[in-house]
Formats: structure tokens, sequence, C-alpha cells
């Protein structure tokens, strides 16, 4: 039987074995599955209750549906019932990569929006995964929905010298011919990644939304006249 584990480095086994630490007794026997069920990409800062990811490791390891109250990003609650494949810790969150029986589709959970402890059900046969590597296709869910604005935005940047400036938890880069990188994102605000991304002193095109590109021409244009008052200012200054 091939593992849930996509890969668990040493900084991630530290990270479990502080989580073990704090473990009621009774859970502590569970905690192999959940060292096993775990794809890390960094420590995650979110907290989360600790029997919540013991049962998810739990149901992963053994197959099973779980049930459980999960709060979405707009607030309405609803009772799920999914087969669980695997614990993502982001960096920042852990997510679950599941199967929604109800919605007949994968589906990636907040674990920290889960208000009940799962629990488990009848055994499940796996699915073919949605992916081949789960925590780019989390990463890849989680930042670009549920949010307003998807944007692709083309740098004219080599893809390490992105890589270096972008958080993996803002959006996915992929190289685009010689010396561009494409960034695949998801904002509610078009304001604010505009001023972030002409703060950097590099060219950058944007691709998608087109309301995107309808309010960069709209703020550059104030720019523009903030800059031609300033210039304005300074000659009535010195006349």
């Amino acid at each position: 039987t091939a593992s849930p584990v996509s890969g668990v480095g040493e900084a991630s086994v530290r990270a479990l074995t502080k989580l073990e630490q704090v473990l009621p007794p009774r859970l502590r026997p569970r905690f192999s599955g959940l060292r096993s069920a775990v794809t890390r990409m960094a420590a995650a800062s979110t907290p989360v209750n600790p029997e919540v990811l013991t049962a998810f490791s739990a149901a992963i390891t053994e197959r099973r549906c779980v049930a459980f109250r999960y709060d979405r990003h707009d607030g309405e609650s609803s009772r799920r019932i999914v087969e669980p494949y695997r614990l993502v810790d982001t960096g920042r969150r852990w997510y679950l990569v599941a199967f929604d029986r109800s919605r007949e589709d994968w589906r990636t959970f907040r674990v920290d929006r889960c208000q009940s402890v799962p629990v488990a059900r009848d055994r499940f046969a796996p699915r073919p995964l949605p992916a081949a590597d789960l925590a780019a296709y989390v990463q890849e869910s989680i930042t670009r929905s549920p949010y307003s604005y998807d944007a692709v935005i083309r740098f004219s940047a080599p893809l390490a010298e992105l890589e270096a400036r972008v958080p993996s938890s803002t959006g996915t880069l992929e190289a685009d011919g010689d010396g561009h990188t494409l960034l695949r994102a998801g904002f509610d605000s078009l304001d604010f990644p505009l001023a972030y991304l002409a703060s950097w002193d590099i060219d950058f095109e944007v691709l998608e939304p087109a309301e995107m590109r309808e309010r960069a021409l709209v703020v550059a244009e104030r720019l523009r006249r903030s800059a031609a008052t300033g210039v304005r200012s300074g000659a009535d200054a010195h006349e």
C-alpha cells in the first residue's frame, strides 16, 4: 500500500514532535498516523485542534470516511462527509485534501475551520489523486480560490529572482521563456497588489484579469498627475 506521505523533512519531524508533546496521553498512540499523513511545506502558524489533526490522520491511514462540521470562508457552516487523503502544512495553515462525497469532487479544507472533531465512518476505496504533487495542488488552490480576482502577471525577471521575492503562500511561479516569469495568484483587492508590485524594480505585465489592467491604467494616471503636480510646485517655489 502506498504511503500517504509526499515527503516529510527533518524540520517537519521536529515540528510534529513538538505537537506530540502537547497531545493528551490518550491520543499519543495514534500520533504515528499523523506523522505519516502529513505533507509539509513550512511550519504552520495558525493553531489547530490536535484532536482534529489526529482524527484526520487516523482516517487517512485507515482509509475511512469522516464527517465533520465545517465553516466556509463566507461564514456558512455545513456538515461534510469526505474521503480524506492528505494533510498539508503550507507554512501558515493546515489543509486537508479530500474527496467530498456530497459534491462529488475534490476539495481543500482548512483544518482550523473544522468545528467538530471528525467522526470516522465506513472505509473507502482509494481514488486517483487530483495531482501527483499534493503540496503544489493545495498551494494553487489556496492562492487562487476563493479570491475575487484570479491574476496572471508576467515579470521581466528570471524565475530564481522571483522565487526569492514571492512567498509560496502568495501564488505559483513558473518560468515563461528566457528571463521571464509568470505569477498566478488570487486577490480580493486590485489596488494593494498593484502598489506592491510597482514598488519592485522589475517590469511586469498584467495578463489577467482585464479589471486589473484597467485599474493599473487608473493608478498610473493618478501617479503621473501626482508627479506633474510636484514638478510644477517645485518650479513655482524657485521663481
